[in-house]
C-alpha cells in the first residue's frame, strides 16, 4: 500500500521508544534528520506495539508486520462473533464475522492504503466492551432461545 514506508518507519520509531522504556511514545527521535517529530500525537503509537515487540525479538520487518496484521484481522473477526452472538446463532455469527472481515473497506486498508493503525482500529472497535455495552443499552431484538 501507499502507506508502507510511513508505517515501517513508525514501527522503528516506537521500538527505539520502547527499547528506551517508553511504552507511550509522543515523539519520534530520529525523524527530520534526529530532530525528531511528533508522529505519535496524530498516528496512534499502541497500533505500532505488536510490531515494535516483534522486531525487539528479532522477527524480521516483513515476518512482524505479517503477523501483526494476521493478528489484526484475527482480533476483529473474534471481536465481531462475540459480538454477534447476541443477536444469532452460531452460523449467524460466524457469517457475520465472515462478512466483517471481508469487508471491501477492510481489504482496501490492508491491500491498497495499507492504513495499518485504521486496521487495529477496527479490531478492537469490534472487540472491546464499547459495541457489547452499546448493543445492552439500545433496544434490540430479543436474543434468540438457546435453549
Amino acid at each position: 500500500g501507499h502507506d508502507l514506508q510511513f508505517h515501517i518507519a513508525n514501527a522503528y520509531e516506537y521500538r527505539a521508544s520502547l527499547d528506551e522504556g517508553i511504552l507511550v511514545a509522543h515523539h519520534a527521535p530520529h525523524y527530520f534528520a534526529g530532530l525528531g517529530g511528533i508522529n505519535f500525537k496524530y498516528y496512534p503509537p499502541y497500533a505500532y506495539l505488536p510490531v515494535a515487540t516483534l522486531l525487539s525479538l528479532g522477527v524480521s520487518l516483513a515476518s512482524a508486520f505479517a503477523l501483526a496484521l494476521g493478528l489484526s484481522f484475527l482480533v476483529s473477526g473474534l471481536g465481531m462473533y462475540c459480538w454477534a452472538r447476541i443477536y444469532h446463532e452460531r452460523p449467524g455469527a460466524l457469517l457475520c464475522a465472515v462478512l466483517y472481515m471481508a469487508a471491501p473497506y477492510h481489504l482496501d486498508d490492508l491491500f491498497r492504503r495499507f492504513a495499518y493503525p485504521e486496521l487495529w482500529g477496527m479490531a478492537l472497535d469490534s472487540s472491546f466492551p464499547r459495541p457489547a455495552l452499546l448493543s445492552t443499552l439500545s433496544p434490540s431484538p430479543p436474543a434468540p432461545d438457546r435453549g
